[in-house]
């Protein structure tokens, strides 16, 4: 999954997958909540919102 693709995902409410999250946050085009459990295998993180950088990478079509 691209960039485009996880931040269209993300602007419809679904989560893309952890890596795309990781990546998405790291060039800041979103902020995220850490919700790891002593049961997750690992660090989980989701989108609670998408920022300013995030939404110029939209295309309009995207937004609907």
């Amino acid at each position: 999954m691209n960039d485009k693709e996880a931040i269209a995902l993300a602007s419809r409410g679904k989560q893309p997958d952890q890596a795309a999250i990781r990546r998405l946050h790291r060039i800041g085009a979103v902020v995220v909540d850490d919700i790891t459990t002593l049961d997750s295998p690992g660090q989980v993180l989701i989108v609670t919102a998408i920022t300013e950088k995030g939404q110029r990478m939209l295309a309009p079509e995207d937004c609907q």
